[in-house]
């Protein structure tokens, strides 16, 4: 995060809020994150934290990334 204050009802909803651009616009999650970050001036480890922390959205985008082949998938 750089130099942002961010409560945390906020960090709660950021997480809610690239899930639903993502599906709005048609856009993949990890697309989303970036440009919310870039946009909100938030460093991407902060964002991964938060999607880390949202089982839901965590798995969108571990499913996107084995889609995309940016991560092999789970063999269990």
């Amino acid at each position: 995060m750089k130099g942002t204050l961010i409560n945390l009802e906020t960090f709660r909803n950021i997480g809610k809020k690239i899930e639903k651009i993502a599906e709005e616009n048609n856009v993949g999650y990890i697309e989303t994150a970036v440009d919310y970050c870039e946009k909100n001036n938030l460093e991407i480890d902060f964002v991964g934290e938060i999607i880390a922390q949202n089982p839901n959205l965590k798995a969108k985008v571990e499913y996107e990334a084995e889609t995309l082949r940016f991560m092999r998938k789970d063999k269990s």
